[in-house]
């Protein structure tokens, strides 16, 4: 958005939700209009695509490898989609207005989860004495629930609203980000 207002490709009176792509338009009106960025816009989401394969990959390895190792390869099949199954259901649902809703929702889990498993990779055999496997999963679900807590607060108690605001509709807001993190900092001291 920033570089478009800078290079005069958009102004004031421009949608905000059109900054990108007045980059790639001839006016301010982020209408596409070029086949150089239609071109553009189409190597980026292959590129897009091209990370969430490998984050499926990454999931499969991860799975196959550790939660079910020696088990036949059908049954991480079987679980990556089961893993995947929900994230589907909550794209289709009226829930989310607009992708960065599904944004908000994996920003904040990745937060949640960040500091433990960046402890987890600490090498050396004093690290791997510590830092266990519950370590890690009390890290990831202190934050998660930490944030859930804020949310719930936030809204006057209501469970259902403070879940919508923490993972679906807090606006991106740093005090969720912030509580998130130090959840996990928090369990996953507590947790060694």
């Amino acid at each position: 958005g920033w570089l478009a207002l800078w290079s005069g490709k958009a102004n004031w009176d421009t949608d905000p939700n059109l900054y990108f792509f007045t980059l790639f338009s001839s006016g301010s009106n982020g209408i596409l209009d070029s086949f150089a960025g239609l071109l553009t816009l189409s190597c980026a989401a292959l590129m897009g695509q091209g990370a969430m394969d490998s984050l499926q990959n990454g999931i499969t390895a991860t799975l196959s490898s550790t939660l079910l190792k020696d088990k036949p390869l059908a049954w991480t099949r079987i679980l990556v989609v089961l893993v995947n199954i929900p994230l589907a259901i909550i794209g289709a649902t009226s829930w989310v207005n607009d992708v960065l809703t599904l944004f908000l929702l994996s920003n904040m889990i990745t937060v949640s989860c960040l500091f433990p498993l960046v402890v987890a990779v600490i090498p050396g055999d004093l690290a791997k004495e510590y830092i266990t496997e519950a370590t890690v999963w009390s890290g990831c679900i202190g934050g998660v629930l930490g944030s859930i807590i804020f949310g719930i607060d936030q809204v006057g108690g209501d469970v259902a609203d403070g879940l919508d605001m923490t993972f679906m509709s807090n606006g991106y807001g740093w005090d969720y980000f912030l509580v998130a993190l130090l959840s996990s900092i928090g369990c996953t001291l507590i947790g060694i």
